[in-house]
Order: structure tokens, then C-alpha cells, then sequence
């Protein structure tokens, strides 16, 4: 009989002990919330970030990682410039899922050495593909890590439109002499060959089919053109976003 109240007690134990850990870290994330509610400042971005440091160790991986992707959001709204992700990952690294981390590092490496600058590509054809196709794998990787998948889809959609569109400075289509970029051409038919199954591939071959029909040629000034070749390049940016999820 003493034995069975032991354990029943020990039960009930380890249940208080399991539901106010749940109700400490819950609070810890209304707390938060509450913070970050606030119109964004320098103060209240400080505020929440010392909130985190001092709290975050109290949480599991999933919970940390919902407050850290709360806080990125908070704070880049203040200023776009104000994370090294050198410095986010070092913080943070030992308390977020792993998931996250990868994401992290993703960003880290276009914070290092970013697709474009003052919108001119910093990068060649064949970079910005194989770094697309690495966005596209950690998509595929982790479909149902719904934490930041709006904001890993909005990074592919930009490398995807890029690819498809260049950029002011760096343009696919040559300003005087309307023809298609020669070495963006060969390189996205070197990555047909080399990725023939991924999304990035089959947005490629789509895109080369339209090219094939204005024959790899088309006026920016040109208004009904450069009309259906935007409208073009949109419909594959969403299509190809639909596809990366399928």
C-alpha cells in the first residue's frame, strides 16, 4: 500500500513538475509577446533582446526558436541592417532547432557575400543558381517546418526572379542590342544538365521555351514585350514557389 502511494505520488510529481515547466515557458513567451507588441524603438528592441538573453535558456528548442524568429522579426523592422547573422548565430545556435540554424546560415552567406548590390549581381549565373538550388533543397528538406517557411519561400521566389529577370544594372536582356545574355545562357543549360529534377530546373526549361519563341530576344522599351515577359517571368516566380512545396 505504501508502495503504491509512493509511486502515485511520484506520478503526480513529475506531472506538477512537467505542467509548470510548460507554464513557465509559456509565460516566458506571453511576456515576450507583450514586449514585442510595443511600436518598435531602439528601446523596445533592446528590451525584448535582453529579455530573450535572459530567458531563453529556460526554453526547449521549439519554443526558443518561436521567440528567436520573434525577435529577428521585431528587430529587422526597426532596421533592415541592424543583425550580423555571425553574431545571431553564435548567440543563439545552442537553443534553436536545427532547422532554424540551417536557415541561419543561409542567411549568413548571403549577409557575406550578397546576390546584389545597388542592383547590380555581385555574383555570376552559375553562383546565383547553385545557392538558389541550395535554398530550394532546405525547402525540400523541411516542408512541414511551417516556423519560418513564408520566409525561406519569399528568398527563393527573390533568387528565382533574379534568375529569370536580372536586376537594373545587371540585365538578362542586353540594352542596346536586345539579345539574351550569352553567359547566363549557357550557364542555366549547364544546370538543366546537372539538376534536371529540381523545381529551379523545371522553371528553366519553362523559361527557355518562352525564349525560344521571342528567339532569345527582347526590347525593354518595347512596352507590350517587356509587358508579357514580366507577366512571364511572375507567373513562374509563383508557380515555381507552388511546386518547391509539392
Amino acid at each position: 500500500m505504501k508502495r503504491f502511494i509512493a509511486v502515485g505520488l511520484i506520478s503526480l510529481l513529475a506531472i506538477w513538475i512537467m505542467t509548470g515547466c510548460g507554464t513557465n515557458q509559456q509565460r516566458i513567451k506571453d511576456e515576450f509577446n507583450v514586449i514585442i507588441s510595443e511600436p518598435v524603438s531602439e528601446e523596445t528592441t533592446l528590451e525584448a533582446t535582453n529579455y530573450v538573453a535572459k530567458n531563453i535558456s529556460k526554453l526547449d528548442q521549439e519554443n526558443a526558436s518561436d521567440v528567436v524568429v520573434g525577435l529577428e522579426t521585431y528587430v529587422l523592422s526597426y532596421n533592415q541592417d541592424s543583425i550580423d547573422y555571425h553574431e545571431w548565430i553564435s548567440v543563439y545556435q545552442n537553443y534553436i532547432e536545427p532547422q532554424l540554424l540551417a536557415l541561419y546560415q543561409l542567411k549568413l552567406k548571403e549577409q557575406d557575400n550578397p546576390l546584389t548590390e545597388d542592383a547590380t549581381l555581385m555574383v555570376s549565373w552559375s553562383e546565383l543558381l547553385e545557392r538558389t538550388y541550395e535554398i530550394e533543397q532546405y525547402i525540400r528538406n523541411n516542408k512541414n517546418y511551417t516556423l519560418v517557411q513564408k520566409d525561406i519561400l519569399w528568398m527563393y521566389g527573390n533568387d528565382i526572379k533574379i534568375i529569370l529577370m536580372g536586376t537594373n544594372n545587371s540585365p538578362i536582356f542586353n540594352y542596346k542590342t536586345y539579345q539574351f545574355s550569352e553567359e547566363a545562357k549557357m550557364a542555366y543549360e549547364a544546370f538543366l544538365k546537372q539538376h534536371p529534377d529540381s523545381v529551379t530546373a523545371w522553371t528553366l526549361s519553362e523559361y527557355f521555351a518562352y525564349l525560344e519563341g521571342i528567339g532569345y530576344s527582347m526590347n525593354y522599351s518595347d512596352k507590350i514585350a517587356s509587358k508579357t515577359y514580366f507577366d512571364t517571368c511572375d507567373l513562374l516566380v509563383s508557380e515555381s514557389g507552388k511546386r518547391v512545396l509539392q
